[in-house]
């Protein structure tokens, strides 16, 4: 393939890895163990096919852009242990979905580096979500970056509300300034069936907020609600 891959599309992994070509610009990579490659080659053979299609609905895909509106994050279904690495970066998404199960042991990481950025118009929207993820037993998201939702371009959209639901949120019990859920200056916010430990706030709600519900929410340790 002569494209050049932008860093966002790798996943890196531990061991001795080989590729097939699925397409001219496409190739997959797995293990390099008698019949896993092949197998792996078989399963991603629509690659160039569905790669077209998304070219005949939004247009020829640019290559050697690190965001693009109609960009993605990709993930390989992988049984060893695995990483999901958003690196360092400004990345623009629209809805994304991250669907299990997952075929490795947990917990199933993803680390974020850089910043993800919501798209702020929406329309791109097709349900009522941005980051979904779905299915997923022993999910844990950490790192330093940003997930940046531009709350500030949609606000005057928003006539629907926030909701949370089966979050499983964590920080030490002696970690400072770690709010599990912050809300500010929002309307219309549910927030339920979820388990909260931190060393701070289990939820926040700071000035500006109305019509705020919180049912069947577990906190300990942290200051709790306030």
């Amino acid at each position: 393939m002569d494209q050049s891959i932008p860093p966002y599309l790798f996943a890196f992994t531990v061991g001795e890895l080989g590729f097939r070509e699925v397409g001219p610009r496409t190739r997959v990579y797995s293990e390099a163990i008698d019949g896993v490659l092949d197998a792996a080659a078989r399963e991603f053979a629509g690659t160039e096919e569905m790669i077209r299609q998304a070219e005949r609905l939004f247009g020829e895909y640019d290559w050697e852009s690190l965001s693009s509106e109609h960009g993605g994050l990709h993930a390989i279904i992988y049984r060893g242990t695995a990483r999901l690495l958003i690196p360092m970066g400004t990345f623009l998404i629209g809805a994304t979905i991250f669907q299990g199960p997952c075929l490795g042991p947990v917990p199933i990481k993803v680390q974020i580096a850089g910043i993800l950025k919501a798209v702020a118009d929406p329309s791109m929207y097709e349900e009522d979500f941005w980051i979904l993820f779905e299915n997923i037993n022993g999910l844990l998201v950490t790192g330093t970056g940003t997930v940046d939702g531009q709350g500030n371009a949609v606000w005057k959209y928003n006539d629907g509300g926030s909701r949370a639901k089966h979050l499983h949120i964590t920080a030490p019990a002696r970690s400072p300034n770690t709010d599990a859920i912050h809300i500010s200056q929002s309307s219309i916010v549910k927030v339920s069936r979820s388990v909260i430990s931190t060393g701070d706030d289990c939820v926040a709600i700071i000035q500006g907020s109305t019509d705020v519900s919180i049912k069947k929410v577990t906190c300990g340790p942290g200051h709790g609600f306030r």
